[in-house]
């Protein structure tokens, strides 16, 4: 156990953490990457892009094992990924909402 035996100190102005924070203006997150591609990550289109994004990634694994079913591609493809989101064209996002995305080939 760590014990805090120091007395407390009052500052008179507020401490200002502001100059030490360092913010890369260049720097791009992989999801902001991603969608720069404009390109589907399921069937490689360029046109219309969504994302589609699930709560918990290991819940969609567990809920297809439980099931006795074969996984989806884009559920293998969002766990390769490990990536909880899925840059979708609309086609195929919509497809993937009413359970009829397998008919075109997965890219990885």
């Amino acid at each position: 156990m760590v014990y805090f035996n120091d007395s407390l100190k009052t500052h008179k102005q507020p401490m200002n953490n502001a100059d030490r924070l360092i913010i890369p203006t260049n720097a791009k997150s992989q999801l902001e990457r991603r969608l720069n591609a404009k390109q589907c990550e399921y069937c490689g289109e360029n046109d219309r892009i969504e994302v589609h994004h699930v709560r918990k990634l290991k819940d969609v694994i567990k809920k297809y094992l439980k099931r006795g079913n074969m996984t989806p591609k884009w559920a293998l493809i969002m766990a390769g990924l490990r990536r909880k989101t899925l840059v979708l064209c609309q086609d195929c996002h919509i497809r993937l909402h009413q359970g009829t995305l397998d008919g075109k080939t997965a890219i990885i």
